[in-house]
């Protein structure tokens, strides 16, 4: 094992709304009041803590999915 692989990632979380996946964080939302979406869980924002993750969720419900990237 080298060193790059010993060092641990911090996880990181997606929220999952349904079949698909928030795409940007609330603070990108524009003023349209518009939510995007996709359906690939590897273009979806990554949340550096599960924290942040659920106050997504609050606001438009869903889960967070745990992810390594």
């Amino acid at each position: 094992m080298s060193a790059q692989e010993a060092i641990e990632k911090e996880p990181k979380w997606v929220v999952k709304l349904g079949n698909s996946y928030l795409y940007e964080p609330m603070a990108d939302v524009g003023s349209n009041g518009l939510i995007r979406l996709t359906r690939n869980k590897v273009e979806a924002y990554p949340f550096e803590s599960k924290e942040m993750a659920d106050i997504h969720i609050d606001k438009f419900g869903g889960e967070a999915e745990e992810v390594s990237k």
